[in-house]
This record gives structure tokens, C-alpha cells and sequence, in this order.
């Protein structure tokens, strides 16, 4: 599991993720990506390279008008990703 930044969604760490996932037997590793400038959508795609990811779980959100169903990060994913992508909102 990686976040780029210090991200907490909702009010669940990635280090609790992590924990919860281990509660079922899920063997899983934070690691946190600093920005540092880059594209969140690269950033993720380097990371794919790096764990030979076979695809990614992320969250999908919305912002803005009705039009703007996704964030610019999800839009960029869903357009270009290197590997199968699953949303959760």
C-alpha cells in the first residue's frame, strides 16, 4: 500500500489500513511517496512499475459540477493507467 503524501482518508491512515488488512490475513507494507513536484498519476504509475503491480485499488472522487464526475488524478488513471484500475467513492 502506498499514499503519495501524507494522505488520511476519511479518518483511516495508511497505517491502520495496513493493520485492518492484516487482520484478515492480508500480508501488507505502507510505503508513503513524497510528491515532490511530480504528477500524482506518475507517480502511482511508478510505483506500479516498481511492486510489478498486477493492477490498483484506489479511491475515486469527485469534485466540482456533475460534469467533473472524477478529480483530475482518477481522470488521468482512467485514461492512461499501466494497469487494470478498481475505484471505490
Amino acid at each position: 500500500m502506498f499514499t503519495v503524501g501524507d494522505i488520511t482518508v476519511g479518518d483511516v491512515t495508511a497505517d491502520e489500513a495496513t493493520a485492518n488488512l492484516a487482520r484478515y490475513g492480508l500480508k501488507a507494507e505502507t510505503r508513503v511517496i513524497g510528491r515532490d513536484g511530480a504528477k500524482v498519476e506518475s507517480l502511482i504509475g511508478a510505483e506500479c512499475d516498481r511492486w510489478r503491480a498486477d493492477y490498483v485499488v484506489m479511491g475515486a472522487f469527485r469534485r466540482g459540477a456533475w460534469r467533473d464526475t472524477f478529480g483530475g488524478v482518477t481522470r488521468n488513471l482512467l485514461q492512461a493507467s499501466p494497469v487494470p484500475l478498481v475505484l471505490s467513492h
